[in-house]
């Protein structure tokens, strides 16, 4: 058992190697590989979500990972984060409103990005005042620069909705 954690372990080490290098088949391979090993192992269903997600655009795959991520224990909290964006693209906001506000109970999950997705879909909804809200916490809980530059636009881009609408 321990040579199987060990092993897992190794492989995840090549698929960053492979996502750094822009190999996302080779990244892709190997996490079908623990998969074989580890069928319910979290992270890897949400990393294998990730590549098909935003490689090779297949969305109903990326769900089906994705969820699985959630759905193992424990959940993996980037999981809900790319399930909730994926959600917004595919316009089922509802439903990655659930899943974001879920996700911003796990410890260990980006605050500032997931308040970010939550102000996305309330601008999109034309609730600006709301998105202002979900904007302004993330800039609360933000310590990233070049992230907060983002968020300050989001903030501006829906103050002036404010006043057009």
């Amino acid at each position: 058992m321990v040579r199987t954690n060990k092993y897992i372990e190794e492989l995840l080490i090549d698929v960053g190697s492979a996502i750094n290098s822009n190999k996302p088949k080779e990244a892709k391979n190997l996490l079908e590989e623990v998969l074989v090993i580890e069928p319910s192992y979290s992270i890897a269903h949400n990393d294998l979500g990730w590549l098909y997600m935003y490689y090779f655009k297949n969305y109903e795959m990326a769900e089906s990972h994705l969820r699985l991520a959630i759905k193992f224990k424990p959940p993996y909290p980037a999981a809900f984060q790319h399930l909730g964006r994926l959600m917004i693209w595919k316009n089922k906001l509802d439903d990655a409103r659930k899943i974001l506000e879920y996700g911003l109970e796990l410890e260990g999950i980006y605050k500032p990005a997931v308040y970010q997705e939550l102000g996305n879909i309330a601008e999109m909804k034309s609730k600006f005042f709301l998105a202002r809200k979900y904007y302004k916490l993330a800039i609360r809980n933000c310590i990233d620069d070049n992230f907060l530059k983002e968020l300050r636009s989001n903030l501006k881009r829906c103050r002036i909705k404010m006043f057009m609408f």
